[in-house]
């Protein structure tokens, strides 16, 4: 008997210019969470909220974000839009910090530390080559992989079920591999959050033509399996993704709409300031407030072991100096790829 065989479609009435204006907001969201995480190691808060979901919600815009441009018409011209937008960004903060560790930190990196993180492989050697500059900086493989995923499965855009497959072939075996081989920092900050990317895809698709056709057969079948069964019976569940999906539907849907007027307006020119500026700030900031902070208080101030309130007045100056810093990065950059054929 041959399984019978259907399509699950879903058409929506949006407006390119505010899904646009929204998923800006949603990434500033994201980095406000990011840095609010990094803060609290800082400052020793209580981790109960778990504000790394800012991660997984980074991954699910980023991809809502790839697959809603309107920009580019080939994959080619993609590819190069957000690879421009990446990669000069990171090769400065980089540089920046290579030479400031190797002056004032007294560090020294190995040569093919410094290659692999040049080509910003770093991510794919586990935690020691991950970690060994800045925790953010681990996050910049995934987001070239994805990119470079993406544009490679061009052709499945009009094909859900195949990007699910996809999407389940590359996820469940990365988490796998840093689960088996005791990679924690690697697993928690690429691999678990690494199905909202392709599940921001999906979204990103649906706003960018107002429907999605999900064909029912044994793609999807077999993705759904592997995302699902296989990362459960092996101890991994992506659940982080949907708490990433809950919390942006809880920003879009519910506090968009009941949060007063004044208040809703300085929180979303808030977010969008920092959603515009989200790459520089994340490479700049963790070792401002962290590194550098106990550095220069004990530089600058002889406090050897800084007390509580030395280091928070230590991360708001390291985050205002970042906000900056990004600020005038993101202009540069911005200036300089406006040259080429592809500006981000």
């Amino acid at each position: 008997m041959t399984p019978r065989t259907g399509t699950l479609s879903c058409q929506l009435d949006l407006q390119a210019d505010h899904h646009a204006s929204t998923l800006v907001e949603l990434t500033g969201l994201a980095i406000v969470l990011i840095v609010l995480y990094y803060v609290g190691g800082v400052l020793g808060w209580s981790a109960n909220l778990n504000l790394q979901i800012g991660i997984d919600l980074l991954f699910f815009v980023y991809g809502a974000s790839l697959a809603s441009d309107s920009s580019p018409a080939t994959a080619g011209g993609l590819l190069a839009r957000h690879l421009l937008r990446i990669l000069p960004s990171y090769w400065v903060v980089l540089s920046a910090y290579w030479l400031c560790n190797v002056h004032f930190l007294q560090l020294h990196y190995a040569a093919s530390n410094l290659v692999v993180h040049y080509l910003g492989l770093q991510g794919a050697f586990g935690d020691a080559s991950a970690l060994s500059f800045a925790e953010p900086f681990c996050l910049v493989t995934m987001l070239l992989a994805f990119t470079v995923l993406y544009a490679v499965a061009w052709a499945l855009r009009a094909s859900p079920a195949a990007l699910l497959l996809t999407a389940a072939l590359f996820c469940v075996p990365l988490i796998l591999v840093f689960s088996a081989y005791g990679q924690a920092a690697s697993y928690r900050y690429l691999g678990r959050p690494s199905a909202g990317f392709f599940i921001g895809v999906l979204a990103g698709w649906v706003l960018k033509t107002g429907r999605i056709e999900l064909r029912l057969g044994p793609t999807l079948a077999l993705a759904l399996f592997l995302l699902i069964y296989v990362s459960y019976v092996e101890g991994v569940q992506f659940l982080s993704t949907a708490a990433a999906i809950s919390l942006a539907g809880a920003y879009v849907l519910a506090w968009k709409r009941l949060a007063p007027p004044g208040q809703r307006k300085w929180v979303i020119s808030f977010l969008s300031f920092i959603g515009e500026r989200w790459l520089e700030i994340l490479l700049i900031f963790q070792p401002l407030i962290r590194e550098y902070n106990t550095y220069l208080l004990g530089r600058w101030f002889s406090l050897g072991t800084p007390g509580g309130g030395a280091l928070l007045l230590g991360v708001a100056a390291g985050l205002l100096v970042a906000i900056a810093a990004g600020s005038a990065l993101r202009l540069a950059v911005g200036a300089l790829s406006s040259l080429t054929p592809f500006s981000p």
